[in-house]
């Protein structure tokens, strides 16, 4: 059973403690400190918060910069951006140099001319008989029963005479008769044809002949009627030089 007891009891009960010099100074020692350490904390403020120091203070507080640190990982690429509008265009680059002129190219053919004329006024052939007469190498004229008086001149080069083809004007050629028609250089037979009976016209295939730079040229027409009489008539003719 719990009993209470007075102050006094309890004083007589406990046994007593001498008060040495060692005690004495342990509790002089733990006043000053105490008594020290308030009035320390009577003299001085206590910081909370950077905003009650003064700024001017704050910046000779702060130390030196510390050590650069490692650069970190590089970061993933982000997405690509939408391309931006054209610039304008630069301006012309200088002109390059000519180059090399080429191969000459193969020579070509020679350009053809055509030589033509007309032979007037071909007298009438009596039957039996045999009419020759003569007319200019080209353009018109008058029929000549003397070659040299019609002859022309040719070019002072030297060319082929080929395809030539003679017209004889009014009817075709009686049966059994013919009008021989040749291209004479320098008085020989170059080229010749023949219109037969029933036919108006002749030309002389594909022979050919070179005619020398400055040859004389002419038209002989012979008119043979053996069978019946062949009418005046004019002879148209043409051939080529190339």
């Amino acid at each position: 059973m719990f009993r209470w007891h007075s102050a006094d009891q309890l004083s007589n009960s406990l046994p007593r403690r001498r008060v040495s010099y060692a005690n004495i100074v342990s509790t002089l020692a733990l006043v000053l400190v105490i008594g020290g350490g308030t009035a320390y904390a009577a003299r001085h403020y206590l910081i909370s918060s950077l905003s009650q120091i003064k700024p001017s203070v704050r910046k000779e507080l702060r130390g030196s910069a510390g050590v650069r640190g490692k650069a970190g990982a590089v970061g993933a690429a982000g997405i690509q951006g939408a391309a931006g509008a054209g610039g304008p265009a630069g301006a012309s680059g200088a002109g390059g140099q000519p180059g090399g002129a080429g191969a000459t190219g193969a020579t070509g053919s020679s350009a053809a001319s055509v030589l033509s004329g007309r032979v007037t006024t071909i007298p009438l052939t009596a039957i039996t008989t045999q009419t020759t007469v003569f007319g200019a190498g080209s353009g018109t004229s008058l029929f000549n029963v003397t070659e040299s008086s019609v002859q022309t001149l040719s070019a002072n080069a030297t060319f082929t005479a080929q395809d030539l083809i003679a017209d004889k004007t009014g009817a075709a050629v009686p049966a059994g008769d013919q009008i021989i028609v040749d291209l004479d250089v320098n008085g020989s037979v170059a080229l010749s044809c023949g219109i037969q009976a029933g036919q108006t016209s002749c030309n002389s295939n594909t022979a050919t002949f070179s005619v020398a730079a400055g040859s004389e040229l002419s038209i002989k027409v012979i008119v043979q009627a053996p069978s019946a009489l062949i009418a005046g008539f004019d002879l148209l003719f043409g051939y080529q030089a190339t």
